[in-house]
């Protein structure tokens, strides 16, 4: 299997726990691939201890998440390709179960547990459910299951499964100035739209990690404002991952609004 990331911001000191934790996966064989944004000062993969898979650099300035996931999903060695954030601790089992899950039939898309790991602190706003989705959390207990949406974080596709006209919507996905989301969700209900199976893998997980910038309120408002944005101009309505909480209910005042703002102003802007 590939295993899949980016980096365009995240500093030398994240990528290297995220490719370190990467390199350490046990029960597979394969590759890991970097699509490296930062082409004026690339990796030094010497930052990071031998491990069990081989690490393979690909230099691209290509601008957003989206991008770089569609060139790993043309350039991956194998067609199991698990992709994994830069700011993400996947458990030493995490490539074998996600790519075990990918194995049975018909099953072209998996999506993983995901747990916060806060480098500070959080605030009240961060338990709620509405707010664990802004951060890509996804905790959906801790058993396999069919999967009804996938997170960026942790989660894998067959490419031998997958029609070749299915790829990640560029006009969606992080890029810089603007917290776009939502690539994966629209490529996740393309390849359902197929008639094509989902899992998720519940039986392992990934620790994603939250930077001190992201707490801040104004950072999740701002948030809260794409989040709008991306599910007006995919269409439908908001599905959060999981129940809301009572904490949801409250902090529903602030949250809301530039939620609401981002959905109109996509509509607006059509």
């Amino acid at each position: 299997m590939t295993i899949a990331l980016t980096r365009y911001a995240e500093s030398d000191e994240l990528l290297t726990r995220s490719l370190s934790a990467a390199v350490r996966q046990t029960g597979v064989k394969g590759e890991i691939l970097l699509v490296e944004q930062r082409v004026d000062a690339p990796f030094d993969r010497n930052l990071i201890a031998k491990g069990n898979i081989p690490l393979r650099v690909i230099a691209d300035a290509c601008g957003s998440l989206s991008a770089a996931r569609n060139i790993a999903l043309k350039e991956a060695r194998y067609d199991h390709i698990l992709y994994l954030d830069a700011d993400a601790l996947p458990q030493p089992d995490w490539a074998q179960k996600m790519s075990n899950a990918l194995e049975q039939e018909g099953v072209a898309i998996v999506g993983g547990r995901i747990l916060p790991g806060w480098e500070h602190s959080p605030p009240f706003f961060t338990r709620a459910n509405v707010v664990l989705d802004q951060y890509s959390m996804l905790d959906l207990g801790q058993k396999d299951g069919p999967a009804t949406k996938v997170v960026g974080a942790s989660f894998g596709v067959d490419r031998s499964k997958v029609p070749s006209h299915i790829r990640f919507d560029p006009e969606l996905g992080r890029r810089e100035g603007r917290l776009f989301g939502g690539e994966e969700s629209a490529f996740f209900a393309e390849v359902r739209a197929a008639r094509l199976r989902a899992r998720y893998v519940g039986t392992t997980y990934v620790t994603h990690l939250v930077a001190h910038e992201r707490l801040r309120l104004r950072w999740i408002l701002e948030r809260m404002f794409y989040a709008g944005y991306g599910r007006s101009s995919q269409g439908g309505a908001p599905a959060p991952s999981q129940r809301l909480n009572i904490v949801d209910w409250v902090v529903a005042p602030i949250m809301l609004p530039p939620y609401v703002a981002g959905w109109l102003w996509s509509k607006l802007s059509r």
